[in-house]
């Protein structure tokens, strides 16, 4: 099996062991996103706690630079992508799936049996600690980051470095650490010209 190499050089080989994949296929290799797919995210604001489309929009922004492929954000239904995201709103951390009284958000991919098809992004309008908006240090915007990372096949991350940590805090930050670069250049690339 010739492993996969993205347009940033990054090869599964090539992640640190700090981080993990929400899926890998038969091969082994982490499930990726079609590089000749185009991909949106849709953002629901129905429920917001604040006007967070900015805060998606930039996270949006990191995401796409690092998997080395466009995504573009639309907060209407005219998104006509092969890969679609979808970011919406809970009330409280009893409305996730896995719930947790301190959750802030969850996110995950759907996938057929060669690429991500489809993701999903749920945050949580009400948290038991709520956070200011914006993309600053401990600020809502890291959470939404942290989860548009997962919709897109990423998983957790040991290194506290990485916006995959798995906890968020007041100190968090959302700049990209090393496993995230590495792991989002995993799930990425360009297409072939």
């Amino acid at each position: 099996v010739t492993p996969v190499t993205t347009a940033s050089g990054v090869t599964p080989s090539t992640v640190p062991d700090t981080v993990s994949f929400m899926a890998t296929g038969m091969n082994g290799q982490p499930m990726r996103i079609d590089p000749c797919a185009d991909v949106a995210v849709l953002y629901r604001s129905d429920g917001e706690p604040y006007d967070a489309l900015q805060d998606v929009a930039a996270a949006t922004s990191m995401v796409a630079y690092a998997i080395g492929h466009p995504i573009n954000v639309f907060t209407d239904n005219t998104a006509d992508a092969k890969v679609l995201i979808t970011v919406e709103w809970v009330p409280t951390p009893n409305d996730l799936a896995d719930v947790d009284p301190a959750g802030l958000g969850e996110g995950g991919p759907t996938f057929d049996d060669r690429w991500i098809v489809s993701g999903q992004v749920r945050l949580v309008a009400q948290p038991a600690t709520p956070r200011p908006g914006g993309m600053g240090t401990g600020e809502f915007g890291v959470v939404i980051l942290h989860e548009l990372i997962h919709a897109v096949g990423v998983g957790h991350s040991t290194d506290a470095r990485d916006v995959m940590f798995p906890s968020t805090t007041d100190t968090s930050t959302p700049v990209l650490g090393p496993g995230d670069i590495a792991a989002l250049g995993a799930v990425g690339g360009a297409c072939p010209a």
